[in-house]
């Protein structure tokens, strides 16, 4: 590990600067030395609080999501740590220590929003800089998809893919939400942390078969279970089937 001094000019204070895992980043002691804060590690969940006049930041070795003042943000590269000390990318830098008053703190600019197909589902990526942005997803209706991530977007909508007939795009407060409507009901799996494929749902075909292998003429049906369940299979029976 090699260390190369540099320095950083923040908030009018000159700070040393090193490189770590072939990045310029700031060390957390040599911040503290340079501003009134206090640092706290919370060994159980793994993050290290930081407490300042105007502001508390929470961060987490090797991850990008970063919380200031209560207000959880994307920055473009990871927490570096060696176990000892934590190491901030420069770049970093602007997106939690910036001198803006506003609790809303500064967002991620996204880059670029894209629909990937995989299989016969359609996979969401939302890039910044190298990185991939983690989201939210919530569905409103079989037909209906909204999706959530920190950061600001001005590009250009993105193109209709396979179901996803119409994109609606809205920024507000640091925030960009989409809007997704499909021309299938959709089922919704999780790849990784923030990341989600997308699927067509698959159709339930039980009746179909149930139809297909019972004896001609029957109009009675044993059934073993009970609940709501079995009472709702003994209706669709009774509808579909003709079941007495």
């Amino acid at each position: 590990m090699i260390y190369v001094l540099f320095a950083l000019i923040l908030n009018g204070k000159t700070i040393p600067e090193t490189t770590f895992n072939n990045m310029r980043v700031v060390s957390i002691k040599e911040l503290r030395k340079a501003f009134d804060f206090s640092t706290k590690w919370i060994d159980k969940k793994k993050k290290l609080v930081i407490k300042g006049k105007n502001r508390v930041i929470v961060i987490i070795p090797f991850n990008r999501n970063v919380v200031v003042n209560k207000q959880g943000i994307h920055v473009p590269y990871e927490i570096q740590w060696n176990g000892k000390d934590f190491f901030i990318p420069v770049k970093d830098i602007p997106y939690i220590f910036n001198n803006s008053k506003s609790k809303k703190g500064i967002d991620v600019r996204i880059e670029k929003i894209l629909f990937k197909k995989k299989g016969n589902g359609i996979v969401l990526s939302f890039i910044s800089g190298k990185k991939e942005l983690k989201y939210s997803v919530k569905k409103i209706s079989y037909t209906k998809i909204q999706i959530i991530l920190n950061g600001k977007y001005s590009g250009k909508k993105p193109e209709k893919i396979g179901f996803i007939k119409k994109v609606s795009i809205s920024s507000d407060k640091g925030h960009t939400k989409l809007i997704l409507i499909t021309s299938k009901k959709i089922d919704i799996t999780s790849l990784k942390d923030g990341v989600f494929l997308l699927t067509p749902k698959k159709s339930k075909k039980m009746i179909v078969v149930l139809d297909h292998q019972r004896p001609k003429g029957v109009t009675t049906m044993a059934m073993i279970g009970n609940g709501a369940q079995c009472e709702f299979q003994a209706l669709a029976f009774q509808k579909v089937l003709g079941i007495d």
